[in-house]
C-alpha cells in the first residue's frame, strides 16, 4: 500500500511535494481542506496522511485528533510551524521535502 493523503491548498507547497512523492512511487490523493481529509481517511486507509497547517475553518491538528480516533496507528505528518499535541510528526517551515519522504519512509518500520 503506498497511498498518500495530501492536504494542502498552497500551490506551492503541492507542486513541491506531488511531484517529489510520486516520483519515489507513491500514489497521491489530493484534497484541499481538512474536513475533506477527514472524509477521506475514513473512506480509504493511507500509508500516510500529510497535513498543511495552514488551513481555513477545521484545523490541520483537529483533522488529525479526528483520523487518529479512527486510525490511532494511521500515521499523520503536520507541515507547520509547531509542535502539535495529537501525536502526529510535525515539519517545521520552511517545508524540507527530504525531511518529509524521509518520515514517510520510517513510518511504518
Amino acid at each position: 500500500m503506498n497511498e498518500l493523503l495530501l492536504c494542502c491548498n498552497n500551490p506551492i507547497l503541492i507542486k513541491s511535494l506531488y511531484g517529489v512523492l510520486r516520483d519515489d512511487g507513491y500514489s497521491i490523493e489530493l484534497v484541499d481542506h481538512p474536513a475533506l481529509a477527514v472524509q477521506s481517511a475514513l473512506k480509504r486507509r493511507y500509508y500516510a496522511v500529510i497535513l498543511d497547517s495552514e488551513s481555513i475553518g477545521l484545523s490541520a491538528e483537529e483533522a488529525a485528533h479526528i483520523i487518529k480516533n479512527f486510525y490511532p496507528d494511521m500515521p499523520i505528518i503536520i507541515a507547520g510551524d509547531a509542535k502539535y499535541s495529537s501525536d502526529a510528526l510535525t515539519v517545521e517551515r520552511p517545508v524540507d521535502i527530504e525531511e518529509i519522504k524521509k518520515l514517510i519512509r520510517n513510518v511504518h518500520n
